[in-house]
C-alpha cells in the first residue's frame, strides 16, 4: 500500500490491481470465469528461472543430465521420442506427448503425466499422478500412493523397471524413502473423479527391465517387488538356456537363416 506524506499507510483494495476494476465503481460486475482466466494467464506466463523445457521433439533420442538437476522440468508436445533424464529433478510435468518412452531418474516432488497418449514412463518420485491420458504405461517407485484423475483409459500401472549404477544416488539426493513397504505403492492408486475400471496392473509375465542407452552402466538392483524380480530372472534364465542350446546345435548357414526368419516372423506377429 502507498505511504502518505504524514507517514500513514493508505489502504488500497486488492480490486484496484486488476484491470477490470481499476478506476471503476464498486458496483462493477465481472464474471468469475473471466477473472479466473486472467489469473491463470498471469501464472502461466511467469516461468520460473528454475524451469527447463523440452518441447516439440519428434523422432529423437535424447539424454539430459546435470543441466536438469534440481530443476522443474516440463516436457511438452513430443512425439515418437526416447527421452532419458539422468538427474534428480524437482518437479516434472509431461503433457501432450504421443508414442514416447520417458525415463526420469528421480523427482524430489511431483511427477505428472497429463493429456498424453501411448507414453511409457519410468520414474522414481515422492509423488506420481496421472490423468486425462490414453493407453499409457507407468512403471514407478513412489513414496506415496499414485494419484489417478480425469478422463483416462487403458492406463497400465507397474513396478519400477530401471536399474543402473547412478540411480540410487539420484534417489537418495531426492530424499525418496526406500523402505520396503513402498515397493507396493504403485499397485494401490488413489482415484479422483474417475472410474475404477480404466486402469489395470501389469502382470508379472509382462514385466521387463527398461533398456537404456549404452552410456548407462547396468546394475542388477531394481526397486520392484520380489515376485516381479523372480519372474524376470526366470524369463532371462530361460532365454540364456535357449541361446546356449542354439549355440551348441552348430546350425548350418541355411538353418541359421531359417531360424532368423522364424524369430523375426513371430516377433512381428507379437
Amino acid at each position: 500500500n502507498p505511504i502518505r506524506s504524514d507517514g500513514s499507510v493508505a489502504k488500497q483494495p486488492l480490486s484496484s490491481f486488476a484491470p477490470f476494476f481499476a478506476g471503476t465503481s464498486a458496483s462493477t460486475k465481472v464474471k468469475l470465469g473471466t477473472i479466473a482466466e486472467w489469473i491463470l494467464s498471469l501464472l502461466s506466463n511467469k516461468k520460473s528461472i528454475n524451469t527447463v523445457e523440452v518441447t516439440n521433439l519428434c523422432k529423437a533420442v535424447t539424454v539430459y543430465e546435470d543441466e536438469f538437476k534440481e530443476k522443474d522440468v516440463r516436457i511438452f508436445n513430443c512425439e515418437d521420442c526416447y527421452i532419458y533424464i539422468n538427474a534428480a529433478v524437482s518437479h516434472i510435468l509431461i503433457s501432450n506427448c504421443t508414442n514416447c518412452t520417458i525415463m526420469v531418474a528421480a523427482a524430489s516432488n511431483v511427477c505428472t503425466l497429463d493429456k498424453s497418449e501411448c507414453v511409457k514412463l519410468s520414474v522414481a518420485a515422492n509423488m506420481v499422478r496421472a490423468g486425462n491420458s490414453i493407453e499409457c504405461r507407468l512403471n514407478m517407485y513412489t513414496a506415496t500412493h499414485p494419484i489417478l484423475y480425469g478422463d483416462s483409459r487403458y492406463v497400465l500401472l507397474g513396478p519400477h523397471n530401471v536399474a543402473y549404477d547412478e540411480l540410487m544416488g539420484h534417489i537418495k539426493h531426492s530424499r525418496i524413502s526406500t523402505k520396503p513397504s513402498n515397493l507396493e505403492n504403485w499397485a494401490s492408486p488413489l482415484l479422483l473423479k474417475t472410474e475404477k475400471d480404466w486402469h489395470s496392473l501389469q502382470p508379472e509375465k509382462e514385466f521387463a527391465k527398461l533398456e537404456l542407452p549404452m552410456k548407462f552402466k547396468d546394475n542388477a538392483h531394481m526397486l520392484a517387488p520380489a515376485k516381479y524380480l523372480e519372474a524376470l530372472n526366470a524369463r532371462n534364465k530361460a532365454l540364456n538356456e535357449l541361446m546356449e542350446m542354439i549355440k551348441k546345435a552348430k546350425l548350418s548357414a541355411e538353418q541359421q537363416e531359417n531360424l532368423h526368419n522364424a524369430v523375426q516372423g513371430y516377433f512381428r506377429d507379437w
